[in-house]
């Protein structure tokens, strides 16, 4: 019987090593080239031209792989500004996004200071890209609220969206902000300009 088993074992041997051999041989499979599908969240997001619509923001974020929730809509009747007016929610805060005529009346009609410190009933955190302002956080009236490190983990990602969307932005914020060409304001800055008057 032990012949038998050598014969065998010998014989598997052989035949594994012509397998090996023919596997090393053959040619290797080419990679994917760049025609193939295109993950999940890596769809090139064009960039808006004015006017740009508050729906096309919305959409552009969430292609973008921001985890926005939206809530409601609202129009003006009367032609006042802003047109429309996108409610959404971002890591537990509120979201609007406000569509203007233009970026002209967008800053006429807001009073937009870019760089400034957000102030009393203003949202801690603000955006303007061609005619739209993006507003994150809860309005109070006394100073905003500062966001949390995860919001601020967030809110970069929100910036890095809207950036390639609508930008060049201009930011006004309680928080410091690295919007891509601008000056953030500095924190310490931001929250003694924000703090309530002593004054009646």
């Amino acid at each position: 019987m032990r012949p038998r088993l050598r014969t065998s074992s010998g014989a598997l041997l052989v035949f594994v090593s012509l397998i090996l051999a023919a596997c090393a041989s053959a040619p290797a499979t080419p990679p994917p080239t760049s025609t193939s599908v295109p993950a999940a969240g890596l769809t090139p997001i064009p960039h808006l031209t004015e006017p740009a619509t508050a729906a096309a923001v919305f959409t552009g974020l969430g292609r973008a792989g921001v985890r926005v929730a939206a809530l409601n809509a609202d129009a003006s009747s009367d032609g006042r500004e802003p047109l429309k007016r996108l409610n959404a929610t971002l890591a537990g805060w509120p979201l609007t996004i406000s569509e203007f005529l233009s970026a002209e009346s967008l800053r006429s009609t807001t009073a937009w200071k870019s760089g400034a410190a957000s102030g009393l009933g203003q949202a801690p955190v603000a955006l303007v890209g061609l005619n739209v302002l993006v507003e994150w956080g809860p309005r109070i009236s006394e100073r905003p609220i500062l966001p949390t490190a995860g919001q601020l983990v967030a809110l970069a990602g929100l910036v890095a969206a809207l950036d390639p969307l609508i930008g060049k932005l201009e930011s006004r914020s309680i928080a410091a902000i690295l919007v891509p060409g601008g000056s953030p304001a500095r924190l310490t800055d931001a929250t003694a300009s924000a703090a309530p008057s002593s004054k009646p």
